[in-house]
């Protein structure tokens, strides 16, 4: 009698669904699970008979083999019992009573349990073909979200401007290709480093207040210059948006960084053509208010911290008796004899003075650094004598005469507006004096 590890070794048994997939077999059944035999000499034979015996080569043991088959009617399953050819004979004569009535006992057992192995071998189909389909599907969505990020950075890497995203440690996760033209960065390490590692702690300094702002949720803009590759100064508005979770929290911060140099300046011409008086040239209202302040104010300031005594003068003009020009000789010949005014009156003080058009004939002259009262009547007197000169007009030469009131800084609490009016108060005596002159207010009003 053969030992029973011969047996298992040269026996096997195996269940096949009609398409040819095995479904159990004995032994090797891990291996074998699943495995397509529809092209074997089995499914030849099967086409043939329901049932037979044939010689073949085992497909999983590779040995010559000889075969009993049986295809079942009430299930779409097969039955095939294989042994080892040369163990065969032995087997016979030796054990054939064993051995039939355990083929015996193996058929009733898969044809008992044929429904349970079939239906078992369908949910394992129907399970695998789920997974397959959702594999299919998250290689659908694996690949989209591929196109998408590779979408986002052709993107982010065309874009004129640098963008990144720092996580909650301030360590960057991505930048765009837009910083290798950043001076002084390594842009290949730059990833997990934080900003203190790529800019240094003088570049981190400069943007930390704005960077925790971020990560406590703000939306931070701002502006700082900073020195190009070329040498130039450069004017760069930084905006951090933070990345805030569902649960509120603070992930990280996005970073848009743009180079605002051309608006600047662009901004900033327009800003002083708001501040030019178009006619003349001069500095208009807006911008004599502004420069009549910071003068009281860098005065103040002076003479706080050296203790001296500097005032700011105060110049108010208007022309003699514009109205009677405008109106015999027409606005054409008005408008040239202001433009001339304003030439003379600015010719007559110094680069660090202003000279400005308050509006209509009205102009104003801000003197700064003045010792004593004597410096702004010099002025004054300067204007009366250029004023001497006849006017040059599409009407012929004309006769202009200017008054002039002056006001003197002499308190601390001294505004553009009360210097103004005081300057103001001076003209309208001036005037009251006959004109072309200049009257000065002090303690008390004196005329020259």
């Amino acid at each position: 009698m053969l030992e029973h590890a011969q047996y298992q070794k040269s026996l096997s048994i195996t269940t096949l669904n009609d398409r040819g997939k095995i479904i159990a077999r004995v032994p090797r059944y891990e291996e074998s699970f699943g495995r397509d035999v529809s092209k074997s000499e089995l499914f030849v034979n099967l086409r043939k008979s329901k049932s037979g015996n044939y010689r073949s080569v085992s497909l999983v043991e590779k040995d010559l083999r000889i075969y009993s088959y049986r295809a079942l009617e009430k299930y779409p399953l097969i039955v095939s019992v294989g042994m080892h050819s040369p163990l065969l004979v032995d087997t016979l004569k030796d054990d054939a009573p064993e051995v039939i009535g355990g083929l015996l006992t193996v058929l009733m057992i898969l044809l008992f349990g044929g429904r349970f192995a079939l239906n078992s071998f369908r949910n394992i189909e129907t399970y695998a073909l789920r997974q397959q389909h959702l594999n299919q599907q998250l290689d659908a969505a694996q690949s989209e979200i591929d196109v998408s990020s590779r979408r986002a950075r052709m993107i982010a890497d065309n874009m004129p401007a640098l963008v990144a995203y720092l996580d909650s440690q301030q360590r960057y996760q991505f930048r765009n290709s837009f910083y290798q033209h950043v001076p002084q960065i390594d842009y290949e390490r730059m990833i997990g480093q934080s900003i203190r590692d790529v800019f240094g702690a003088e570049g981190y300094a400069e943007v930390e207040q704005e960077v925790l702002r971020a990560l406590k949720g703000e939306t931070v803009i701002f502006e700082r210059e900073r020195l190009a590759r070329d040498g130039k100064t450069v004017c760069l508005r930084y905006q951090y948006s933070p990345d805030i979770r569902d649960d509120g929290t603070v992930a990280g911060f996005y970073t848009l960084v743009t180079d605002v140099s051309d608006m600047k300046t662009i901004q900033n011409q327009l800003m002083a053509l708001t501040r030019v008086d178009v006619l003349t040239g001069l500095p208009n209202r807006t911008a004599l208010y502004e420069r009549i302040s910071e003068a009281v104010a860098r005065a103040m300031r002076h003479n706080h911290i050296e203790e001296s005594s500097e005032k700011v003068g105060c110049l108010f003009l208007d022309i003699d008796h514009f109205k009677i020009i405008n109106d015999t000789h027409g606005h054409a010949c008005g408008d040239e004899v202001l433009k001339e005014f304003g030439a003379r009156i600015k010719s007559c003080v110094r680069q660090t003075d202003t000279a400005a058009r308050l509006a209509g004939d009205e102009f104003v002259i801000v003197l700064e650094g003045l010792d004593q009262p004597d410096g702004a009547a010099t002025v004054a007197g300067k204007i009366i004598e250029a004023m001497q000169l006849p006017y040059v007009t599409v009407a012929g030469a004309l006769e202009v005469t200017a008054s002039i009131g002056i006001a003197i800084s002499a308190r601390a609490d001294d505004t553009a507006e009360s210097l103004l009016w005081e300057a103001d108060r001076a003209l309208y005596q001036a005037k009251k004096n006959g004109r072309n002159s200049f009257a000065l207010t002090t303690d008390e009003l004196f005329v020259t």
